[in-house]
């Protein structure tokens, strides 16, 4: 490989492992950004598109890479901004006690939050213009395929670390020898001198965490008061990003004598198993063993349990107390909890929802929250079809607001009719539903407390499902939070591109659409393969790839065919468009693995496909070659953005949006070919 192509892919490769890295270590430092993910994306999106406009400016960039990432691991640490980054705005976040009220404390924390994105961002832009650069050294599709090989082995890169469970110390020395690579002589010293000071920061950051594929965790003391009023151990607390996720408590032991407030706490996990049939369990959400040990202590004869980061799962095996994935009775699985559904031709006597309010985002460029696809209309239908004859269905769930309460209320109707009823509990202020076939014989072996209620007087809120699966949203409108910030990252991003464009190559407003409605197709992509194979971490890097691939495919077949028929490239893509919003994902779920793998994971390939050939037989006619790039990246940050308005059409109205983008793009195309 000549040294031109071996630069081009270390770029590349570097741009998409630190986009990975920016997103998952910022989530766990300022926990707010775990809620919205796909922004500190769409930022370094935009720093590379602006970094291609500036290519032909003579002035290298690059020398400012360490600075800036200095600045932005620094200022990240800071009490300032982890403080702020603790604070929620959104109407998808569901605690109230931090919801801000205050005109200047709204002001503060959206300045804040933008400051520290844009800052995440800047350090992209040195790459993009190094992309831009390197663009020139080779024919437009020849540069175009080595920058997609560069992407995928930064997609697999990172998808190595999250598999051998490295720290994020880890994480910036692969981004700093990437770095180092990259520099003149002059450059490397300061770059050095940068990761000199990154380096220990990160380290420290580190000491008292563990970093999983999904969030880092964190283990520390769990103290009560004893009997003698001493507070002491009684416990391990286990957070993650941030939050309280759950206690590791002996419950088999003598502590419960010792600590009179883990009396409530053991009852409240015992409740499912105390009475009827448990002779098989399925349990999603397992965590680190509680529910399991309950189901043990309660008699349990087979379990299933479910948890879906490997990290926790471990933990659980090694730590817990009372050991109870090492009971013969328990097979753990670590998976989805939709995917085991699909996979799983088990019958149960219960099945029970932990609470799996994960207050993260994990589903790749939509960051739907972990819990989302579980929490939906559909899930709980397949849940009900793995009960055995008298099964029931038991679900906790932290609620903090009364329409979130009426909205559990409206699926178990939905999906069980009559057959359900409900308990409010004292722990974690959760409020259990049970439902199934089996509920009437639960309910008269069951202490006081559990209600038959009829909400018929009350309004229940739409209802989440696989397309619209935002459970802490209370209705199909557009949160004036989310406009706001989202206002306000669009004017810095015109203002910041107009400049770019102004002092760099020229705007092309084709390959702005492109890029647009590429991007949605890559949210459509990840959802749709998400609901058929699990929203796991390796589900998404194979996703990822899928689209990267398809992309080289396309331009691969450009390089080769001279003058393919563009308008019927076109029609092609509106077809394939209209084909995967007129057959939903949801049409391949019965189906085994192989046929799921081949006709959905196809039927989402094939409009990747026809964009990747679009695209690449545009470009290969391109003159500005780093404008065309640039744009292409800046128009998929508008596509990021309208990505939001998901929250009001469902994630399947994607695709006409996509579609709308692709039709512009045509509009230009006509045009241009009419002058």
């Amino acid at each position: 490989m000549s040294k031109p192509a071996f630069r081009l892919v270390v770029v590349s490769f570097l741009s998409l492992f630190h986009e990975m890295v920016v997103i998952r270590w910022l989530a766990g430092q300022c926990p707010v950004f775990g809620y919205y993910a796909n922004l500190p994306l769409i930022t370094a999106i935009f720093g590379i598109g602006l970094g291609c406009i500036l290519a032909p400016r003579k002035v290298s960039l690059l020398p400012w890479f360490g600075p800036l990432l200095l600045l932005f691991v620094y200022l990240a640490t800071t009490p300032y901004f982890q403080e702020v980054g603790n604070l929620g705005w959104s109407g998808e976040e569901l605690r109230e006690e931090v919801k801000l009220t205050a005109l200047w404390e709204q002001v503060l924390f959206h300045v804040s939050f933008v400051f520290l994105l844009l800052l995440s961002g800047a350090a992209f832009v040195p790459l993009g213009q190094e992309i831009g650069r390197a663009f020139h050294e080779f024919r437009p599709l020849t540069a175009y395929s080595l920058n997609l090989v560069g992407s995928l082995l930064g997609v697999w890169g990172f998808a190595l670390v999250c598999w051998v469970q490295t720290t994020s110390f880890a994480w910036f020395v692969v981004v700093g020898v990437c770095a180092l690579a990259l520099g003149r002589w002059r450059d490397r010293a300061i770059c050095a001198a940068c990761l000199a000071c990154v380096l220990p920061i990160v380290w420290a950051c580190d000491q008292p965490v563990i970093w999983s594929p999904y969030q880092n965790i964190k283990l520390t003391d769990f103290n009560l008061p004893d009997t003698q009023g001493r507070v002491r151990k009684a416990g391990t607390l286990l957070s993650v990003n941030h939050n309280f996720f759950q206690k590791m408590i002996d419950f088999g032991g003598p502590l419960e004598r010792e600590f009179p407030d883990l009396k409530e706490i053991r009852a409240y996990y015992e409740e499912p198993y105390r009475r009827g049939r448990r002779n098989s369990v399925l349990i999603v959400g397992a965590g680190t063993g509680n529910d399991v040990a309950a189901a043990l202590r309660c008699g349990a004869e087979r379990i299933d349990a479910v948890e879906i980061d490997p990290v926790i799962l471990k933990i659980g095996r090694e730590m817990h107390p009372e050991r109870p994935y090492a009971d013969k009775r328990v097979h753990p699985w670590c998976d989805d909890a939709r995917s085991f559904f699909k996979k799983s031709g088990e019958k149960y006597d219960l099945i029970v929802f932990a609470i799996l309010d994960s207050h993260a985002l994990v589903s790749g460029i939509g960051r739907m929250r972990l819990d989302n696809y579980v929490y939906t209309v559909e899930a709980l239908r397949e849940a009900r079809e793995h009960l055995a004859e008298g099964g029931i269905v038991h679900l906790a769930f932290t609620l903090h607001r009364r329409w979130v309460f009426n909205r559990f209320y409206g699926m178990f109707r939905e999906v069980f009719g009559e057959e359900f009823v409900l308990q409010p509990t004292g722990e974690t202020m959760a409020v259990v539903f049970t439902g199934g076939k089996g509920v009437r014989a639960w309910v008269d072996n069951t202490p006081k407390g559990w209600k038959w209620l009829d909400l018929a007087a009350e309004e229940i809120p739409d209802l989440p499902t696989d397309d619209w699966p935002f459970i802490y949203k209370e209705d199909r409108s557009f949160p004036i939070e989310y406009a706001q910030m989202l206002g306000l990252l669009f004017l810095a991003f015109a203002g910041m591109a107009r400049l770019g464009v102004r002092r760099g190559a020229g705007w092309d407003g084709f390959m702005a659409a492109l890029g647009a409605a590429f991007l949605l197709l890559e949210v459509r992509g990840m959802a749709s393969l998400a609901l058929l194979f699990g929203s796991t971490w390796i589900v998404n890097a194979v996703v990822i790839t899928m689209v990267l691939v398809m992309a080289l495919v396309g331009n691969l077949l450009a390089s080769i065919w001279a003058r393919p028929p563009s308008r019927w490239i076109h029609v092609l893509l509106w077809g394939a468009l209209l084909l995967n919003y007129a057959v939903p994902a949801t049409a391949f779920l019965g189906m085994g693995f192989a046929e799921k793998a081949i006709l959905g994971g196809g039927l989402v390939a094939i409009p990747l496909f026809f964009a990747g050939f679009l695209f690449a037989t545009a470009f290969r006619e391109t003159r500005d070659v780093e404008g065309a790039l640039g744009s292409n990246l800046l128009g998929a940050v508008a596509g990021g953005l309208s990505e939001y308005l998901s929250m009001v059409t469902g994630i399947r109205a994607l695709l006409l949006l996509a579609l709308f983008f692709y039709f512009a793009a045509f509009m230009v195309w006509e045009r241009r070919k009419g002058r």
